[in-house]
């Protein structure tokens, strides 16, 4: 259970690339969400959101013990299901994909209210609740804003 739970939280060796990390974890997450979980009904895809998050906490925890930080860059596991929440609910599109990838790194970069409150949780719990708030954020600003770039013509 360990080697998974740690396998998750280094998004299957993506956190060990030099550059980027969290950029590459979100892509992965992307990726997934967009190949899989988007043909899933929605209850699959909050119940592997749940899952991934649960073994990702775990394994988050172990990882910061042992190179004593509170959160490694290569712990990305957080970042592919935060991606994976931003996107669910939403039909796939460039649109979405796009909106969606570049609204929730902005939103973990940036960590505006509440999500820099979220990562004060200690431990893998923490490590994991920015990104999952931050999703969370992401994904409704994509209902709030696609509108936005449909153009519509008179007829």
């Amino acid at each position: 259970m360990r080697f998974i739970a740690r396998w998750i939280a280094l998004g299957g060796g993506i956190g060990l690339l030099p550059k980027a990390p969290g950029t590459w974890g979100a892509l992965l997450g992307l990726s997934i969400w967009a190949l899989f979980l988007a043909r899933w009904p929605l209850i699959y895809q909050v119940a592997t959101a749940i899952s991934l998050t649960v073994l990702g906490a775990f394994g988050a925890g172990l990882v910061a013990k042992e190179e004593a930080q509170e959160d490694p860059s290569k712990v990305v596991g957080d970042e592919i299901v935060g991606q994976m929440v931003a996107l669910m609910g939403h039909t796939p599109s460039f649109l979405t994909l796009s909106l969606g990838f570049f609204l929730f790194r902005a939103l973990d970069i940036f960590k505006p209210f509440p999500i820099r409150h979220a990562e004060k949780i200690p431990g893998g719990w923490g490590i994991m609740a920015d990104d999952l708030v931050a999703g969370i954020l992401a994904n409704i600003l994509i209902y709030l804003l696609a509108p936005l770039f449909h153009h519509k013509t008179l007829s």
